[in-house]
């Protein structure tokens, strides 16, 4: 969701993955209480696409939400793939 920013997370075709701009969310809704969640990101001319050191993860029940949480344009989030595993 694009969250506080004017332009929501968005799929590039050339690289295979989703780029989070800066207050940017990703919600993840599991039908089990998610135990973590590890994001394979895309690194570009030598800079590691990371997301903001100020991000933030917040969780309720099955739900968690990252947030790329910055007071300026920051760092994005290039995602490539996204692991979920599940608390037992």
């Amino acid at each position: 969701a694009a969250g506080t920013n004017q332009n929501p997370p968005k799929y590039y075709t050339a690289t295979k993955g989703v780029r989070v701009y800066a207050n940017n969310t990703i919600t993840f809704e599991g039908k089990s209480p998610i135990a973590t969640v590890t994001m394979d990101c895309d690194s570009y001319n030598g800079i590691d696409y990371v997301g903001n050191t100020t991000a933030t993860i917040a969780t309720s029940g099955n739900t968690l939400v990252y947030t790329n949480a910055s007071e300026n344009a920051g760092t994005q989030l290039r995602v490539k793939t996204i692991k979920i595993t599940y608390a037992k």
